[in-house]
């Protein structure tokens, strides 16, 4: 029996809690449309994180996302009354022996893009977090 997955939502709310950090949900799923709704077009998460940050998670597509945020009117709203927005895209890792096989489970890699307003013009500032990952694997877990 394969063992299910965890999904890029559930791996950075545990990312946030493993820090302290007090998150919440807030993509829903909506019946009569048959699809997720973000909050306000590009939020899945709120985290409280030194100030309220809107968080957008994906497996893949982390320039798709921070293109479909820059299009999005309520995103430059939103950074201009104090909030910040994240985009968290994780990704796996295949990992490697030193004898050259393959390990038994590979890593997930987080890249994270955060996006500000200078000027009217946004700016990116991507950062990964090996260190974190290396030192707290809970979120780490396929």
């Amino acid at each position: 029996m394969r063992k299910k997955s965890i999904s890029p939502t559930q791996r950075t709310l545990a990312y946030y809690r493993n820090q302290g950090v007090t998150v919440a949900v807030t993509e829903r799923w909506n019946p009569h449309a048959r699809l997720r709704q973000d909050l306000f077009g590009f939020c899945d998460l709120l985290a409280l994180d030194a100030g309220i940050v809107a968080v957008q998670v994906t497996a893949s597509g982390v320039s798709s996302r921070v293109e479909k945020i820059k299009a999005e009117p309520r995103a430059a709203e939103w950074i201009e009354a104090g909030g910040r927005i994240e985009v968290h895209g994780w990704r796996k890792l295949v990992a490697y022996r030193k004898d050259g096989t393959k390990a038994a489970r590979p890593r997930m890699a987080l890249r994270i893009v955060r996006m500000e307003r200078i000027n009217g013009e946004w700016v990116l500032n991507e950062t990964s977090d090996a260190n974190e990952r290396e030192s707290n694997d809970s979120y780490d877990r396929c």
